[in-house]
């Protein structure tokens, strides 16, 4: 049995033995590349264009998902309303 950590020994190239979401101007280590990206966009400047390039696509996608998600709450709600409104209906 080994002492590393799942997520460590997970993030390591076999190549390199470098993590591969690490972030080169800080020593934070994240889950995703995704993750590195909209970090690198928001806390560091001067950023490379493949790194500016990265991030506004790991935006993209993150404001892609925060609006399905958004539409699925809104669903879940309407269906919450709907079922409460039959459920005090019959109860009358």
């Amino acid at each position: 049995m080994t002492d590393a950590s799942p997520d460590t020994a997970a993030d390591t190239d076999a190549g390199t033995g470098e993590r591969d979401h690490d972030c080169p101007y800080c020593d934070r280590v994240f889950a995703r590349a995704d993750y590195r990206d909209l970090h690198l966009g928001l806390e560091h400047e001067n950023l490379t264009d493949a790194e500016q390039a990265a991030f506004a696509d790991a935006r993209e996608a993150e404001e892609e998902a925060l609006t399905i998600f958004r539409y699925k709450a809104l669903g879940l709600l309407v269906v919450a309303y709907f079922l409460f409104l039959m459920a005090y209906a019959a109860s009358l």
